[in-house]
């Protein structure tokens, strides 16, 4: 369900669209009509498994503690940089309960750490990152907490910024 709803946001998305928010409040009552007990734990999970497992990936690698550590600031960074943008941006979240919601830190931190691990080395742990980035993206979005664009935009950014900022370190 959570794929065809992302796939059905790429292929409505237009700059008519996206201008008065049609596409997003579509996807948000999709969401919303489905079970949303607890969606917002489950993103919570996923971003901690997601750099648990690729930071420990990375060391589990034969990987020096230094790229370990390139790989935990590259991710450092991609939190700040969310932080900034996220007050400098002020958007409402779908809820109404804060200022906060572009773009979605929880998708940039899970793609972040799956960008990262596919830096060094892709194969099953990195392609599960990456399946449990889009996990969290559309948790986020069922817990009402950010807009698919929030969402598409924290994923897009998380992935570079985990997968390109490896690349400036690894020569520690």
């Amino acid at each position: 369900m959570e794929i065809r709803l992302a796939l059905i946001w790429l292929a409505l998305m237009s700059p008519s669209a996206l201008a008065d928010n049609k596409v997003d409040l579509t996807i948000r009552d999709m969401w919303l009509a489905e079970d949303t007990s607890s969606p917002a734990l489950q993103s919570d999970v996923g971003v901690i498994a997601g750099t648990v497992v690729s930071l420990g990936h990375i060391q589990l690698e034969g990987k020096s503690w230094r790229r370990t550590g390139a790989a935990a600031a590259t991710l450092a960074v991609n939190a700040g940089l969310n932080q900034i943008v996220k007050h400098i941006v002020g958007r409402m979240r779908p809820d109404g309960s804060e200022n906060v919601s572009f773009y979605s830190g929880h998708s940039s931190q899970a793609a972040g750490s799956a960008g990262v691990n596919c830096a060094f080395k892709e194969g099953p742990i990195c392609y599960g990152l990456m399946a449990n980035a889009l996990f969290v993206g559309v948790n986020r979005g069922r817990a009402d907490k950010h807009w698919a664009s929030d969402i598409t935009v924290g994923l897009i950014e998380g992935w570079v910024a985990g997968r390109y900022g490896v690349q400036l370190t690894k020569e520690f």
